[in-house]
């Protein structure tokens, strides 16, 4: 077996594995503490946010699919990376679906794909929330960062970038409804964790 075709079975192995997780996930917690309506979504997050981030996943699901299934349709977007960093995006997504699962459980019907809490929502603050406010997001960008050093394309680097702006956007809404939702209980929780990665300090 060639390089490029191991690299390209590792690749299929590291999206559709993620992709699958959240999707049960996502599944499982729809039935608690209430569905949220894509039409409630559209209204609390804003369209801007709501269809940039629609169309990163559209282009997601495109570009992904199409590296498992024809890979040079994604030549155009070729990145010369050695070896080792390749090897390096395995080793991360290695480490992603313990860690999405890891935060998929601490959630567990929480779960929801918009900045909308659900009736039923009640405040996180174990398994990976202990330190982080939004670990998913977080888990989020070492996917695309692995995608794209696997692939050995700038493709998903550039969907990442084209969506993290309306991804920012969309985080300052859901922390600003949470205040609202949990008060100070919450604001404590934002003094003590940091919003992507972890305080290091205080």
């Amino acid at each position: 077996m060639d390089e490029n075709t191991l690299f390209r079975i590792l690749y299929s192995v590291t999206f559709l594995s993620v992709i699958v997780i959240v999707a049960i996930y996502r599944r499982r917690a729809e039935p608690e503490g209430g569905r949220v309506s894509p039409r409630e979504a559209r209204a609390q997050e804003g369209t801007l946010i709501y269809v940039l981030l629609r169309l990163g996943g559209l282009l997601l699901w495109l570009g992904g699919l199409a590296a498992i299934i024809y890979p040079p349709v994604l030549g155009w977007a070729a990145l010369p990376l050695p070896g080792w960093a390749r090897w390096l995006g395995v080793g991360i997504a290695a480490a992603l679906p313990a860690l999405v699962i890891w935060a998929q459980r601490s959630l567990a019907g929480n779960v929801t794909k918009t900045v909308v809490t659900k009736a039923g929502h009640s405040l996180v603050t174990s398994g990976p929330y202990r330190w982080i406010r939004h670990p998913l997001y977080t888990f989020g960008v070492l996917f695309f960062v692995a995608l794209s050093l696997i692939s050995a394309t700038w493709y998903f680097a550039g969907v990442m970038a084209l969506a993290s702006p309306a991804l920012i956007l969309r985080t300052r809404k859901e922390e600003a409804m949470l205040v609202e939702r949990f008060g100070d209980e919450y604001r404590a929780y934002m003094q003590r964790t940091g919003r992507f990665l972890p305080r290091l300090f205080g």
